[in-house]
């Protein structure tokens, strides 16, 4: 920031992370840090970059909005006419009115003053401007991020984005061919350390325990695996509990974390995988059962597997850009993975081919297996 202020310039920061790594909280963080450095902060989203309108109230200048809506006859949107002068019939009457033409995104970006950081979270869903094909909103979209990346708004302008894990390649796609590594993070799970401090401040700070809680952080941590929506997971009914005992970590109390904590984390994954159907998630299933644990794998295999395992009538590479799309999939020095842990065992544990009818859910609790989650 102190060298965008300096140089009058911008670039573009990328957070990108699986599902739960803490890629939202990280960025109110950043903004948190701007604001304190004089910074204007504004959340913008992906139709803020070919929507004038829309822009304007994101960055807080919503009375330009009524100015632009007013200078066109009957109210119409002013992107009705975006080629420049014109005439508008209004709506049911033989009257007309020339207006002016509406500023693009960029204009309106370049127009303002004083140092702006943008942050724009779930970045992949830009996608949408360069899939199925190019067309207008590609254009304005690409045109302000190269010149948010090289420095051409005429004043400091950062853009911080944070999404999953195909949002780099989506970006790339919309122009931004480069991200320099101090400009690139890719969240990874916890240290253990750093898990059990987390797991520490909130049981403590937060939920008032009393005495030593080692025993209990001792039995969470590791259900966690590292993960900040999992530790989530277990924090929030530990905190319901502490509360409910008066600060008292009791036995009991755990068990009921760990049982609750187990049944929000599977219903998370549940989540992730709605659109996913149970044989395409049994086709992943039995494709990974082949694989060592942890070892990545080529788009290709999976590929060729939904074609064996789901038939003619569907299209494998869609179910596999719908699973990467999910992040229930994850690319990493070329090859794919599963990059939640914790993620495939459910999937596992839920989809593998050869489980018995009745099994043992994540929480614990004996279910029959064959009913949708």
């Amino acid at each position: 920031m102190k060298l965008a202020e300096r140089t009058e310039s911008g670039t573009i920061f990328l957070i990108q992370a699986a599902p739960g790594a803490g890629k939202t909280a990280l960025l109110a963080e950043c903004r948190r840090l701007a604001e304190a450095e004089k910074w204007k902060t504004a959340e913008i989203n992906p139709d803020d970059l070919w929507h004038t309108t829309t822009l304007l109230r994101s960055i807080g200048r919503h009375k330009e909005t009524k100015q632009m809506e007013g200078s066109w006859s009957g109210g119409m949107n002013a992107s009705a006419n975006m080629g420049g002068l014109g005439t508008v019939q209004a709506g049911g009457f033989n009257t007309s009115e020339t207006t002016r033409a509406e500023r693009t995104p960029l204009e309106t970006l370049k127009g303002g003053k004083g140092k702006l950081l943008l942050i724009l979270d779930e970045a992949q869903r830009l996608e949408r401007t360069v899939q199925p094909a190019p067309h207008e909103h590609y254009v304005r979209a690409s045109t302000i991020l190269d010149s948010i990346q090289n420095g051409k708004m005429g004043r400091p302008v950062i853009l911080l984005a944070g999404g999953l894990g195909i949002t780099r390649c989506v970006l790339k796609g919309l122009g931004v061919s480069r991200i320099e590594a101090d400009s690139f993070v890719g969240l990874a799970p916890l240290r253990e350390s750093a898990t059990r401090a987390v797991i520490m401040d909130w049981l403590v700070e937060d939920g008032k325990a009393h005495g030593d809680p080692a025993q209990w952080i001792d039995e969470i941590a590791p259900e966690t695996h590292g993960w900040p929506q999992h530790i989530i997971a277990y924090v929030k009914p530990a905190l319901r509990q502490l509360a409910a005992d008066r600060g008292a970590m009791t036995a009991a109390g755990l068990i009921n974390i760990l049982h609750e904590g187990r049944q929000l984390r599977a219903q998370y994954y549940a989540r992730r995988t709605k659109g996913v159907t149970r044989r395409q998630r049994e086709s992943i299933v039995r494709f990974l059962s082949a694989l060592p644990a942890g070892e990545g794998f080529e788009r290709e295999d999976l590929v060729a597997a939904f074609g064996k395992d789901l038939g003619d009538k569907v299209d494998p590479d869609a179910i596999f850009e719908k699973v990467l799309r999910k992040g229930m999939l994850e690319e990493r020095n070329g090859q794919y993975e599963v990059p939640i842990p914790a993620m495939r065992a459910w999937l596992e544990e839920s989809y593998a081919p050869d489980r018995d009818t009745l099994g043992r859910s994540l929480d614990g609790q004996l279910y029959v297996r064959g009913i949708e989650r």
